[in-house]
């Protein structure tokens, strides 16, 4: 897989099976990334990319809800992403594991949940996500340069589609 900040070009995500709803990220024919879900009955999921690979699990219940974020290697806690009902949120990342720095930023959508955007602390863009309005999960992410320099870009974009694949998915237990 190459790295997501070395592509110039829109991103799609795409579904990877009509039964499953595991998508890839791809650009020009390459899977720069993957979301595979656990369970049809869980949100659970596994996110890769170049960079390392990530669990995914929504916890709480209704108006309180996160997602923690798990290096799959260790297991080892990176990130919670404190959602609103919405599944709008701020998603607090870990930037150094033995002291107490976080980097945070905001995922919003707009009214017709249609177009999200990752942001950082400053209100900078680093990536817009777009999904499609029919039958099949599909959605494209456009980075910004502000974007492709941020080392935590690839949980940002694939915890993005998780995201929108909770907010929209029907199909969810």
């Amino acid at each position: 897989m190459s790295s997501l900040s070395e592509v110039d070009d829109d991103l799609v995500w795409m579904p990877t099976s009509a039964i499953r709803r595991d998508s890839e990220l791809r650009y020009r024919g390459e899977v720069l990334a993957s979301l595979e879900w656990q369970s049809a009955f869980r949100a659970a999921a596994i996110g890769r990319a170049a960079e390392g690979a990530w669990s995914f699990q929504l916890e709480g219940f209704i108006l309180r809800q996160w997602i923690n974020v798990a290096r799959v290697e260790d297991g080892a806690p990176i990130a919670t992403f404190d959602a609103m009902p919405s599944f709008n949120g701020t998603l607090e990342i870990k930037t150094d594991p033995t002291k107490a720095d976080l980097s945070r930023f905001q995922w919003d959508s707009n009214f017709w949940l249609t177009k999200w955007i990752w942001s950082n602390e400053n209100d900078v863009e680093l990536a817009r996500v777009t999904r499609s309005l029919s039958i099949r999960p599909e959605g494209t992410v456009v980075l910004t340069e502000e974007g492709k320099a941020c080392p935590h870009l690839p949980v940002l974009v694939v915890l993005g589609w998780y995201l929108i694949a909770l907010m929209t998915d029907v199909r969810l237990g």
